[in-house]
């Protein structure tokens, strides 16, 4: 697979990956979006493995959901995309709370409930809405 980028109006190859590689850009907040003319940085790393027969990066494909050191920020955001929900979480703290765990066909109260076992949260549904407190 070829990382692409446009170049005074041509496309050119910018990286090469090869098996079991991703390619990663890390976010800066001060970022400007990239445009034609701006050069694109990032890196080639080896994929994350959950175990020898799982990589993280492709759990989607099989509806696995892989957590490994995350935080209940990011994770929320997975949820959100997966559940087709709005998830509010109103305490800061609880957004830092980390997590590493696996689901594969669980629902999203079933996924709530096991990751108040880490860390006592609380949380209600209203509507399409999840509302997490500590």
């Amino acid at each position: 697979m070829q990382i692409i980028v446009n170049k005074n109006g041509k496309d050119e190859v910018y990286k090469t990956l090869q098996i079991n590689q991703k390619f990663t850009i890390k976010a800066d907040s001060s970022a400007q979006p990239v445009n034609a003319t701006e050069k694109v940085s990032g890196e080639v790393v080896p994929l994350s493995y959950y175990d020898e027969n799982q990589t993280v990066e492709t759990a989607w494909a099989k509806e696995l959901l892989i957590f490994e050191g995350q935080s209940m920020e990011e994770i929320k955001n997975v949820l959100e995309r997966k559940f087709d929900m709005k998830i509010i979480i109103a305490d800061k703290p609880v957004r830092k709370y980390m997590y590493s765990a696996n689901f594969s066909n669980e629902s999203i109260d079933e996924i709530l409930k096991a990751l108040q076992l880490s860390y006592p949260f609380t949380y209600k549904k209203e509507g399409n809405t999840i509302i997490i407190n500590k």
